[in-house]
Parts: structure tokens; sequence; C-alpha cells
């Protein structure tokens, strides 16, 4: 995934000169529609063109609020993207909506229960019974558990780009291994690897999607959690 810096890097870069009262309504509404269509020298893509335009506005009402002219006016009346609601310009990204079938969970937790990498297959289970994102789960430390009160402290950015703590409540499954875990831990890492955290581990998932019959991904997971 690009990181919102690489973003405005890649879509924006000629903009990131400019003064914020330049960019004008007009301005957004054509950038919008290159990223879209055009997008050169990178590839046009609808979902970077919304995603760059919403990053601009959450970096625009912020500045509106931060800073002001002389006189302490905002230096922005209006925000210039808002000008793609009004005019339901917002490109129609279908959602991605794919989930584990249910029918199939059985056989999914009896395969992904044949690995012999704990680390691997309770990264899996985790991620089912937690709807943590994968790289929320990979770098999980064991400072983000408290088995007292039994949830996670998960650190996730906001609209703004601020960093907020939520709590995650752990159900006794997702408890007891983590508990079993940290019993025999000897990282800071509740999933280590040789780098610190553990990474990726695409032979695994192709053999696990082999063994189940169906494909899946990681994101299944998540979603395959939220929609439980």
């Amino acid at each position: 995934k690009f990181c919102y810096q690489q973003v405005l890097n890649h879509r924006l870069g000629d903009w990131l000169d400019l003064p914020i009262t330049k960019i004008s309504k007009k301005m957004v509404a054509e950038k919008h529609k290159y990223i879209s269509t055009v997008g050169t020298p990178w590839k046009p893509s609808k979902q970077h063109a919304n995603l760059s335009m919403r990053i601009l506005k959450s970096i625009l009402n912020w500045a509106s609020v931060t800073y002001g002219d002389e006189e302490g006016k905002p230096l922005l009346s209006a925000n210039p993207v808002s000008r793609l609601s009004k005019t339901r310009a917002w490109n129609k990204i279908p959602a991605r909506g794919a989930v584990m079938p249910q029918e199939k969970l059985r056989d999914w937790y009896e395969s992904v229960n044949t690995i012999c990498r704990s680390n691997t297959r309770d990264y899996l289970l985790l991620i089912l019974f937690t709807g943590l994102r994968k790289s929320e789960a990979a770098s999980l430390t064991w400072a983000n558990v408290d088995f007292d009160g039994r949830f996670l402290m998960i650190l996730r950015e906001d609209e703004l780009g601020d960093q907020r703590l939520r709590k995650l409540p752990l159900s006794n499954f997702a408890y007891d291994l983590l508990k079993k875990r940290f019993n025999v831990h000897k990282s800071e890492f509740v999933f280590p690897g040789k780098s610190g955290h553990m990474g990726h581990f695409p032979d695994v998932l192709v053999r696990l999607r082999r063994q189940c019959g169906f494909y899946f991904s990681l994101n299944d997971l998540r979603r395959t959690f939220i929609t439980t």
C-alpha cells in the first residue's frame, strides 16, 4: 500500500510547492479527473484519485484551523476539495467485500492447525479472531497486550494523521492463544522474526489455499471477523 507521503509525491508532486491559497476548485476537479483517466507518468487510478483528494482535503482542513492571515482569519474560506462532493465527482469504487465462505471455515481452521510453525499458525488465527490488520498483528508487541484487562492496545491513525490508541477486547480464544505464547516468549514481539517481527510467508499461504480448496487473503480474515 502507498503511504500518504508517497501518494502526495506521486500524484500531487507538482503541487507540493504551491501556496494552499492557490489551489482552486477547478484545479482540484481537473487533477482528480487527470489521475483517474491519464495518470502520467503513473498509471491512471480511480482509487488513487479519490485517495489523493481525501489526503489533500485533510491537509487543507488542518491548515485552515491551524494557520491564519495577519488579521487571524483562516487562510481558506472553503476547502476546494468540496467541489468533488457538490458535483458528485468522486469515483465510485466497488467495496472490497470478500469474506471467508462460512461453509469453508471448518476446512480452513483444520488446515491452519496443521501448520508446524506456531508463529505462522497463531498469527493467522489471531487475525481471524480479532480482526486486526495484517501489519498490526505482525508488529504486535507484548506491551500492547493487557492480560488483566483482557484487551489489546492498537495504535491507529485517524483521517488527519493523528495517532490514537484503540482498545480491542479479547475473546476467550484469543486470550488463551496469546497467554500460551506469552508463557514461552523470548522476544518483545508476539510474532518474532529474523529482523524483529515476523515477515511474509507466501509459501505457506499457497499451500493453505491449495489444501482448503479456495483462495483467501489476509484481508479476507479481517473482513470475516468484522462481518461475523
